[in-house]
């Protein structure tokens, strides 16, 4: 019972931090920009920003911000990088978040349900997101290649002003 309350306590704690993460009366570029910020100094790692104007639909927020932490903690856990780029575009009536690491890579199979059955549920969550998010993930990994994680949601409708057709 001990250990059940232990697990509820701690899933509670994450929940809670993932919804400190993002602020959502601030531009979203503030949000990845001050994420980025708290993992380089928790980690050493530095990123190179390159942060467009961009703001999602809240949902799409909240699981693009999951996303980029997962991906950061991914960096950190597992890549032995020491660079990651982090880039935020608005194109097209979407929005594309691409997390860029020079670090181990890793061998991406065709279908990742793989992964999850070998116990790697980071990207397996990072897809589902998007796809909860109604965009969708791409990643490009190759062992001693790095890994490239890009999140594709569709953006905000850009509201016209007074007199616009």
């Amino acid at each position: 019972m001990s250990a059940g309350a232990e697990a509820a306590q701690r899933e509670a704690r994450e929940l809670l931090a993932a919804l400190r993460r993002d602020a959502p009366d601030r531009p979203f570029a503030e949000t990845v920009r001050g994420t980025c910020q708290s993992w380089q100094e928790s980690t050493g790692i530095p990123v190179t920003l390159d942060l467009r104007p961009a703001e999602p639909p809240l949902a799409a927020r909240y699981e693009l911000t999951q996303i980029l932490h997962e991906a950061l903690r991914n960096v950190a856990q597992h890549a032995g990088a020491d660079r990651v780029e982090v880039a935020l575009a608005p194109s097209a009536g979407q929005i594309q978040l691409t997390v860029r690491d020079n670090g181990a890579g890793f061998g991406m199979p065709a279908d990742l349900s793989e992964l999850s059955i070998r116990g790697s549920f980071g990207v397996v969550g990072m897809s589902e997101r998007a796809k909860t998010a109604g965009g969708r993930l791409a990643v490009v990994s190759r062992p001693g290649g790095g890994t490239v994680i890009a999140v594709t949601v569709p953006a905000l409708p850009v509201a016209r002003g007074v007199g616009s057709p």
